[in-house]
């Protein structure tokens, strides 16, 4: 069966719960982004999702949704792991729904970042720090206070608004090639430029770096932190598959693409947020700063690993198939017993979570979450309502579900007085556990 009629095959089984689904458009990938080999194998499909942030207002219920496919494979050559499938950009980030400003935990691992490499690049107010992928400028502004002159650049134009009206100003676009010239010449080369969970969204990593490259200043330095694929493998965090997470990153693919457009990594920190994230600091090729020995260390892991081996991905195919049975039977129990349950962060992770799983209103009538945005909109695909956490306190469930898993640990503290009043709490990734 050739690729569209699986396609439309498994969209004739989504139209029994979502009868407006439709196909929508997107490109097969190929080739590898990193190093432009066609030694593409297959790791997994979650099938066909919607788009993970388009949530829905309540007159869009009644309309189309489109679906598209949704797989990830690797690279036989560099062992680079990325979807299958491209779903163009603005239709991704035209109208985007996430405020990195309602994340406490975010809001405060972007704090001590900024602080971070204010002391160690020893930044004055004549330093300039461009922000790619900026969102509400909430990065940004902890550099405001330290002094030093920033940019941002963010294609969603309603949060680039938000950004600008709050005093961070922001470039409404696509950050690109192009674009570095024009903010060269309208401010200066940057000193520091950064992208926080940005390099995974973009598709054309040579157009990305050689606009980096051009940007920044020669004893300046490029800090991307993204997703790291080591531990997006062996947590099976599946929910990270979507259609914005074009690749799902290592070092050593993505020291490959760096060093195609004259830049090089030279150093790396692995930290928990987001379930395990690694940040690379990067300058231009042969330059004054020594690489340290961590960058070793890490390629030497994920070589022990094999990230271009197919035996390496079994393990986390067979753990994605087994959450979602193990969440299915503990739902049906709670069903089966008619106790109650709810939802928690109404996050695009947690979206890719209810429609691989196949969770419906009926058996997570609601979600709570704490970003007003998202207050009186429906998830896309199953179309399960979203109201204000506090609405907890007023519904008293037996169970809460945690969608933002990857924020579990705030969460779980933030409603301590909750859970020893008896509501427990469910986390499913990596496997189902049960706080109370």
């Amino acid at each position: 069966m050739n690729k569209m009629k699986s396609d439309k095959l498994l969209l004739s089984i989504i139209r029994k719960t979502n009868k407006k689904a439709v196909l929508g458009k997107y490109k097969t990938v190929t080739r590898c982004r990193a190093c432009d080999s066609s030694d593409l194998h297959k790791i997994f499909s979650l099938g066909l999702v919607p788009r993970p942030n388009g949530f829905l207002k309540k007159y869009m219920l009644s309309l189309k949704e489109e679906y598209f496919p949704l797989s990830i494979s690797f690279c036989g050559k560099c062992g680079m792991v990325q979807l299958d499938q491209l779903v163009e950009p603005e239709t991704m980030f035209g109208d985007y729904v996430y405020l990195t400003s309602a994340s406490k935990p975010m809001v405060e691992h972007l704090e001590s970042f900024a602080d971070t490499v204010y002391k160690r690049f020893k930044l004055t107010p004549r330093s300039l720090v461009v922000d790619i992928g900026s969102n509400d400028g909430t990065f940004l502004r902890h550099f405001k206070k330290l002094g030093t002159k920033i940019l941002g650049v963010d294609p969603a134009k309603n949060i680039a608004r938000v950004a600008n009206k709050n005093g961070i100003p922001t470039i409404a676009d696509f950050f690109s090639t192009n674009l570095s010239k024009s903010i060269i010449a309208k401010h200066k080369k940057a000193d520091v430029i950064t992208a926080v969970n940005v390099v995974a969204h973009v598709p054309n990593w040579n157009d990305l770096f050689e606009g980096v490259n051009r940007l920044l200043d020669d004893n300046g330095v490029f800090i991307a932190e993204f997703p790291y694929l080591l531990d997006f493998v062996k947590k099976a965090e599946f929910d990270t598959i979507y259609h914005e997470h074009l690749s799902y990153i290592s070092i050593r693919p993505l020291e490959v693409a760096l060093n195609e457009q004259g830049l090089e990594i030279i150093d790396a920190e692995r930290y928990s947020i987001h379930g395990g994230s690694l940040r690379v600091y990067v300058q231009k090729m042969n330059g004054r700063r020594k690489k340290t020995a961590t960058v070793k260390r890490l390629l030497s892991a994920e070589i022990k690993f094999g990230t271009n081996k197919k035996k390496s991905y079994v393990a986390f195919s067979g753990s994605i198939i087994k959450i979602k049975k193990d969440t299915n039977r503990f739902l049906n129990k709670i069903s089966k017993n008619k106790g109650s349950i709810i939802g928690y962060g109404a996050s695009a992770k947690g979206n890719i979570f209810l429609n691989y799983v196949q969770i419906t209103k009926e058996k997570l009538p609601l979600i709570v979450d704490s970003t007003k945005y998202k207050h009186g909109l429906f998830t896309p695909g199953v179309h399960i309502p979203v109201v204000p956490e506090e609405k907890i306190l007023d519904l008293k469930p037996d169970y809460v579900l945690v969608l933002a898993w990857n924020f579990a640990d705030t969460i779980l503290e933030k409603n301590r007085k909750l859970i020893k009043s008896g509501i427990k709490f469910v986390v499913a990734i990596p496997k189902l556990r049960i706080y109370k």
